[in-house]
């Protein structure tokens, strides 16, 4: 039986999908009345596709039917009959080689499963070879699963027919796929821990990072030189790649990704557009760490070419190629990516990326000298999520630079006497650095004559040294929510 969640996705099929399903249903058509409601079955799918919170009752009425739910029920089973169809899933616009292989493997294991069900001496043959096509193709293309479950098939089938050396042989086998698809899971995750501390977590200290990295390094190599599995090779460069960049290595790093764009996309079994584009994007950061930010907003372009238009992944995009733009002092283009982020349909999931890409808009609106503008998008963000404290900060100190320039003294005062007492509030939080703290008492300082240098000009040029020394703990680096250097700003101050 269907359920309400299940009808939820109808909502939300992509134009592609929803041509697939109407014309599957088109299929059941009536020609006379004695089918009516398979008829009705197309209705219901045009209803629930374009109309929202539609109640069972009005929907029974509507279409003069008193079983709504078996007419879900029935309706729910053709769409995934039409999504499992070979012209959809063979379709290489949408899904890779590797994709369409798996796909096309699973089939043809439920296919024998089917038939497996009701085997006979005269089937046995014919299915055994069929199971040793599945088993050879599985393997070819590192399916570990269907290997797996094909091997199980096979070893009870031929364990009868041929006795126990064939049957260990084959459960020899299986023993090697399943530390293969072990190995495999662990490599993925070693992976996506490393990305899950650096976007979320923040679990480990940067020396037990650098020494769980080298550590997963170790393991992954082993892995891949007891398995020659092309998946687990392909975590094993990304792994490599992620310790360049700790490093620092930024030149290193990126001729490895560019070598390593190379491989995905001649090797079928690993490849995928967005990891091209993924690879395309991790080029763009590291020619912003070295400095190079037209080449940066170059290869962010390229990355956007491999992912579907409106994916989160071609939003992360285009804030790479935002922030390459921006660092460059291309405000036009800044700009029109900030106008895409706005519009993308990934900019309504949550409240905190809407006031993210306002932040980006007033720091643009700064760096063409319009204050009032910058403050008039600021202050819409300013209620930005608390426990998002680097962001948080960030807007405060900017909306203190932005009073300054506004002359408007005593709200700047006011405002810096807010965040102060926010960071003695929260000053053990691991997110308040010490540059933020040294940003505060320049800032109380140069409160102290009306925000006006005068005579602390050289007092002043201490702090300016501290906040510009490069490579050190109070260093500004890119990526921070720190868009508007202020070490940049508070030296403009002097001239």
């Amino acid at each position: 039986m269907a359920t309400a969640d299940n009808f939820e996705i109808i909502k939300h099929l992509s134009q592609q999908e929803q041509i697939i399903v109407n014309e599957y249903l088109k299929k059941f058509k009536p020609i006379g009345l004695n089918k009516k409601n398979e008829y009705k079955e197309e209705l219901l799918f045009q209803i629930l596709s374009k109309e929202k919170n539609v109640s069972d009752a009005e929907l029974s009425k509507r279409l003069e039917v008193k079983r709504i739910d078996m007419l879900k029920s029935n309706l729910y089973t053709k769409i995934i009959e039409a999504l499992t169809q070979d012209r959809f899933i063979s379709n290489g616009e949408l899904f890779s080689k590797n994709d369409q292989t798996v796909f096309k493997l699973k089939k043809q294991l439920l296919a024998i499963r089917i038939l497996y069900r009701n085997l006979t001496r005269d089937k046995t043959n014919s299915i055994l070879k069929l199971l040793d096509e599945l088993i050879k193709n599985a393997i070819k293309n590192e399916v570990y699963e269907i290997t797996i479950e094909a091997l199980q098939l096979k070893k009870y089938t031929t364990g009868i027919r041929f006795g126990i050396k064939e049957f260990e042989k084959i459960d020899s086998e299986i023993e090697f796929y399943k530390l293969t698809q072990t190995a495999l899971y662990k490599a993925t995750d070693e992976y996506s821990k490393l990305a899950l501390n650096n976007e979320f977590q923040k679990k480990y200290t940067e020396k037990e990072l650098d020494s769980q990295l080298s550590s997963a390094i170790k393991r992954t190599q082993s892995d891949f030189k007891n398995t020659k599995s092309n998946q687990i090779y392909y975590f094993l460069q990304l792994l490599i790649l992620a310790q360049l960049e700790r490093k620092k290595e930024y030149k290193k790093a990126i001729n490895h990704s560019i070598a390593f764009i190379k491989y995905i996309k001649n090797c079928d079994i690993v490849f995928r557009k967005e990891r091209i584009g993924f690879m395309w994007d991790n080029v763009s950061q590291f020619k912003v760490y070295l400095g190079d930010y037209k080449g940066a907003a170059i290869d962010a372009q390229k990355a956007q070419e491999y992912y579907l238009k409106n994916s989160f992944h071609s939003l992360v995009s285009i804030e790479q190629e935002f922030y390459a733009h921006f660092y460059n002092k291309n405000i036009a283009k800044a700009l029109f990516c900030i106008e895409l982020m706005q519009e993308h349909p990934f900019s309504d999931s949550g409240q905190f990326r809407k006031s993210k890409f306002t932040y980006y808009k007033a720091c643009v609106m700064f760096e063409l000298k319009q204050f009032q503008q910058a403050w008039n998008q600021l202050k819409n963000t300013l209620e930005i999520e608390t426990d998002k404290t680097r962001w948080n900060i960030s807007l405060r100190i900017l909306n203190i630079i932005l009073f300054v320039e506004l002359k408007k003294i005593n709200e700047a005062s006011r405002a810096l006497e807010a965040l102060r007492k926010h960071i003695e509030r929260t000053k053990n939080d691991e997110k308040i650095t010490k540059r933020d703290q040294l940003i505060v008492t320049t800032l109380r300082e140069f409160e102290k004559d009306g925000f006006q240098l005068n005579h602390k000009k050289n007092v002043m040029n201490n702090f300016i040294n501290l906040l510009s020394t490069p490579n050190d703990e109070v260093s500004w680096t890119h990526y921070s929510t720190e868009l508007i250097p202020f070490h940049k700003w508070i030296q403009s101050q002097t001239n």
